[in-house]
């Protein structure tokens, strides 16, 4: 899709021509190698001796197309997820066999892909459960199921609530909450994110409103993007700024997550929606930085206020100097950038300490406070506001538990 959308369809068409060929090159002669359609190839070995010969293949075929293709003068990286079935181990008519491997298939992808996964029973009630999911999703998009808790990002030197992250909760109609975690991967699989993420403003937006009424004007929200929302919109973002400008919110209230992939180079296409959205006053933050395209170069090339720096490191800030050096670096590379930082993930009082020594500038965390209704917000605003020092401990205990915690 990318190739595609940034080199044209006749690229795309030769790059898929040079894959097959290269599968055909690497498979025996009496092997099968079709394509199912778009990026999808199958392949269908005979007369196979043993699970080590069949792993010796796919490792074969997943070298061969990590080397680099040449496509009208231009070179090309690409890699395969791949799914194995096996017949007779894994039973079943052709169709069920080509539903194993595409959900063994499904398994790789998950694992960060350019890998091969065996197909098991536990990967079709998996398969079985996100077909459910979609369908709850389905509905709970035209019931308008979703609803919103907010997390407080405090300033790590006064101790003061100055943010607060947008956490989208659902509760499908079976009363059951469903992680974020679990929903967001299949309604992004499944083209849902659109929908989803225009509801989600709205309801943040809603809330904002009232929350500034109450006279929090300076609070801060962040509200995360999907990298699955901007294709529809393109350079468009007209339709999120009119969201927000029909609840009158100034735009430099809100603040747009992203995470690391949407810094990939082939997503440069999006750097016009980006820009747009910085120009008109909204400010946008890296989620989860340091697991994905962590480089100067790419925090140059696109329009980056806030550096959020994912929770795995600050989870290893009291194991070894080296992750306390790794954060620092970050620190200092990001506001060598002019950009602010934000710690996730603070879950004790020496993570607080250590950050707040090595310069970050704000924090979120279970130890300052859990996410919460907007209702719940307010007091804890309320509260903020009354207590000039940091937090008390009373507060962050008798808050209420998040139900997805």
């Amino acid at each position: 899709k990318v190739i595609n959308d940034t080199l044209g369809h006749y690229v795309g068409d030769e790059l898929l021509r040079q894959v097959g060929e290269r599968l055909r090159r690497n498979v025996r002669g009496a092997d099968i190698v079709a394509r199912l359609g778009g990026d999808e190839f199958v392949i269908l070995f005979n007369d196979i001796k043993s699970v080590k010969e069949v792993n010796g293949l796919a490792d074969k075929l997943l070298n061969q197309l990590r080397a680099t293709l040449n496509i009208e003068g231009r070179p090309c990286e690409i890699s395969a997820s791949i799914g194995i079935t096996m017949y007779p181990e894994d039973h079943g008519a052709p169709d069920e066999l080509l539903a194993h491997a595409d959900q063994a298939m499904y398994i790789s992808k998950q694992k960060g892909r350019d890998c091969y996964s065996f197909f098991n029973l536990e990967m079709q009630s998996q398969s079985e459960k996100r077909l459910l999911i979609k369908e709850q999703l389905r509905l709970a998009i035209n019931h308008r199921e979703f609803v919103m808790n907010y997390q407080p990002i405090i300033d790590l030197q006064s101790g003061r609530v100055v943010k607060c992250e947008a956490l989208v909760r659902w509760q499908n109609g079976l009363g059951d909450w469903i992680p974020p975690g679990k929903f967001i991967p299949i309604a992004e699989e499944f083209g849902y994110m659109s929908s989803i993420g225009e509801q989600i403003l709205e309801l943040v937006c809603c809330d904002i409103k009232n929350i500034r009424s109450q006279g929090f004007e300076d609070i801060t929200f962040s509200v995360n993007r999907s990298v699955q929302e901007f294709p529809r919109v393109e350079n468009d973002v007209s339709e999120w700024l009119q969201i927000i400008e029909r609840y009158n919110i100034p735009f430099t209230a809100i603040v747009f997550e992203i995470t690391e992939s949407l810094l990939a180079p082939e997503n440069k296409i999006y750097l016009g929606a980006l820009e747009t959205l910085k120009n008109a006053g909204i400010k946008i933050a890296i989620d989860d930085f340091g697991t994905g395209y962590s480089s100067l170069s790419y925090l140059q090339r696109f329009p980056v206020d806030i550096v959020k720096i994912d929770q795995s490191f600050v989870s290893r800030l009291l194991d070894a100097p080296k992750h306390n050096m790794l954060v620092a670096t970050i620190i200092a590379m990001a506001k060598t950038l002019d950009m602010k930082v934000v710690a996730e993930g603070i879950e004790t009082k020496q993570q607080y300490r250590i950050l707040s020594e090595l310069g970050c500038d704000f924090g979120q965390g279970y130890y300052m406070a859990r996410p919460m209704s907007s209702e719940l917000l307010l007091e804890f605003l309320r509260g903020d506001r009354v207590n000039n020092e940091s937090l008390s401990v009373s507060r962050r205990i008798n808050q209420a538990p998040d139900p997805l915690s």
